[in-house]
């Protein structure tokens, strides 16, 4: 398929230029090998298509905000991803959600979305932007959380019993101020089961807790497993200093940046971080990245204040408006303390 998407509609059309669908308001659209898709809109609502384009079921989800879509053909699983507004111990707060679905729209199981009654002790705001599926074939969810009283420390159906909470250093625990926090896991799609989980966050001065910004990012894997999470962060990251693409330093840290960074499958070892400003200062955002290929990644993002590195011949616009990027990179080495991480780089903006 092809999708066209825009603020006012989004069609699905075939290769042959048919069109077959044409909705309002569409915001997410997510389709499996044997053509089946699901269609998100800016009204919470869902619509599930089969290969015959024929509706097979409608949905409307009556929470504050849905985020993101995506249908697994493996587990039969439809997922969607949000979060709700709530007045918890007199304070308004979002509380995050998972919904499971299968291609019938049955309701199969969900994670958190607890009630205000079972909160009164979690009032950190949390909310669910990204999810997509890993090369294992298991779930891969991207997550915020606001200060350190959350329920994201439990496993998703309880508020009670083992946390799933075991920070490994300062950039994974818990601040005690009001930072926003990502929260990333691997969850089984057809039993809902968080396997592995973890916290992420920048520290500032005097070690403070910093914010990652995971709105406009994403949470992707490469094809041996390592985990890739795209975020903007209030504070530089740890042996920025160190890293290099196609041998030349990124630009000295400054202000809200975007930044990639890779994990182990267990969630715990840290790889490497990296970032695509040039000069010093420069504010860049990456809203998504991918493994296309052995060590190769793409990364789309865009530039909203400096230059990024890019390849010769590139036009470069110099406008206060955000310039989008399509990084084509390879990285040379993968050490967890950073000290000498390289890239291999190809970038254009538009």
């Amino acid at each position: 398929f092809i999708y066209v998407v825009t603020t006012q509609s989004t069609q699905i059309l075939t290769l042959n230029g048919l069109s077959v669908l044409s909705k309002p308001n569409a915001i997410k659209v997510s389709a499996d090998t044997r053509g089946n898709y699901v269609l998100l809109n800016a009204n919470n609502e869902i619509f599930f298509y089969g290969p015959n384009h024929a509706l097979q079921f409608q949905q409307r989800i009556t929470k504050t905000s849905l985020e993101d879509i995506l249908i697994d053909e493996i587990s039969g699983r439809v997922f969607i991803v949000g979060y709700d507004d709530k007045t918890i111990a007199w304070k308004l707060i979002s509380v995050a959600f998972l919904y499971a679905y299968d291609y019938q729209g049955n309701y199969k199981y969900k994670l958190f979305d607890f009630s205000w009654s079972e909160m009164t002790s979690y009032t950190a705001s949390t909310k669910l932007y990204s999810l997509s599926l890993g090369s294992d074939k298991k779930l891969y969810i991207l997550w915020e959380t606001q200060g350190k009283d959350t329920i994201f420390k439990y496993n998703g159906t309880t508020l009670s019993g083992n946390q799933k909470y075991t920070p490994k250093d300062v950039f994974s625990e818990l601040p005690e101020n009001q930072a926003l926090v990502a929260y990333f896991a691997r969850v089984h799609t057809e039993t809902g089961v968080i396997e592995t989980s973890n916290f992420a966050l920048p520290r500032g001065v005097n070690w403070e807790g910093a914010s990652f910004q995971i709105k406009d990012g994403n949470i992707s894997t490469t094809q041996n497993g390592i985990i890739m999470i795209a975020w903007e962060s209030e504070f530089s990251f740890p042996w920025r200093e160190n890293v290099r693409i196609n041998g030349t330093k990124i630009g000295t840290f400054l202000q809200w940046d975007g930044v990639l960074q890779w994990y182990a499958g267990d969630f715990l070892t840290r790889y490497f971080s990296v970032s695509f400003g040039k000069d010093l200062g420069a504010h860049t955002q990456i809203n998504d990245v991918i493994s296309v290929w052995g060590n190769q990644i793409v990364a789309l993002g865009s530039v909203l204040s400096g230059s990024i590195f890019t390849t010769e011949n590139t036009i470069e616009k110099k406008t206060n408006d955000k310039n989008a990027f399509l990084v084509v990179f390879s990285f040379e080495t993968m050490t967890q303390n950073q000290s000498s991480t390289s890239w291999n780089s190809s970038s254009n903006t538009t």
